[in-house]
């Protein structure tokens, strides 16, 4: 799996991927399925599986005392994440500058041009 650190800095272009966005702590039945999906959806466009993730969560950034318990390390996320065919993660660092982003920004800026 090739890990792409700060997506807001990246160069590194794939042909072809199917993205899904989260924080994906725990990589939980739920997330199970999305990525079940997502590596479904990159087969039929014949692309790379990719995972966004937000690090750290969001609400660690905008409300800390309401933080919700980290249920894996970032490196076992990682791990899982690989385990289930995401072949790009992007790692997108949660931070005053991406909080401020608008939606429009975020795809334009993030997504379409980043990834």
């Amino acid at each position: 799996m090739r890990i792409i650190q700060d997506v807001r800095k990246t160069e590194e272009r794939f042909d072809g991927i199917a993205l899904t966005i989260g924080c994906f702590d725990g990589v939980h039945l739920g997330h199970q399925q999305i990525l079940k999906a997502l590596v479904q959806e990159a087969a039929a466009i014949k692309g790379a599986p990719a995972v966004m993730t937000l690090e750290p969560h969001p609400r660690q950034f905008f409300s800390p005392q309401n933080a919700p318990n980290i249920l894996t390390t970032n490196a076992v996320k990682y791990r899982l994440l690989e385990s289930y065919g995401v072949e790009v993660l992007y790692v997108l660092p949660f931070d005053a500058k991406t909080a401020a982003l608008s939606a429009q920004q975020f795809v334009e800026s993030i997504i379409v041009e980043r990834c």
